[in-house]
């Protein structure tokens, strides 16, 4: 009974993420690319969900409301990302690297705790450099094409 529930709470998000994100009814790559990442992580939270309660209804809720405010604040917040060219390569270096670490968790290494943070912040702070000075060094030459 409890796995059907997980199933269903899965089944649920994931129509939940399709519905919501079906612009004008036009469908294209770019929004079902982004629905297969956001049904991932929403089947990830319910499982996670169930550490904290196994309310069905605070799950649905809880992870509902998540989604909307995720969703809000990345199109409130998409140009000022955009500007950071390589940013999007330290999210992705990021999530292998925290891959690499599961997979040896799962086969009984042992990782310190505070390495995964360290990863992460290590990896998407370098890359957040990366496009930084980048951006800097387009100012520069922008500058130098108007003659300021």
């Amino acid at each position: 009974m409890e796995i059907m529930l997980i199933v269903l709470a899965i089944v649920g998000l994931s129509l939940f993420e399709i519905i919501t994100s079906i612009d004008n009814a036009v469908i294209n790559a770019e929004v079902l690319s982004g629905e297969v990442l956001d049904t991932t992580f929403s089947i990830d939270s319910v499982v996670g969900a169930f550490a904290f309660t196994f309310s069905v209804p605070f799950i649905l809720i809880g992870n509902g409301i998540g989604a909307l405010v995720l969703r809000w604040l990345t199109i409130s917040n998409i140009d000022r990302i955009k500007k950071y060219k390589f940013l999007k390569n330290g999210a992705m270096y990021s999530i292998f690297f925290l891959g690499i670490i599961m997979t040896l968790h799962a086969f009984h290494i042992n990782i310190p705790p505070y390495v995964s943070p360290i990863v992460t912040f290590g990896t998407v702070g370098y890359f957040f450099y990366k496009s930084r000075k980048e951006l800097v060094s387009m100012r520069e030459d922008f500058r130098e094409v108007i003659g300021r």
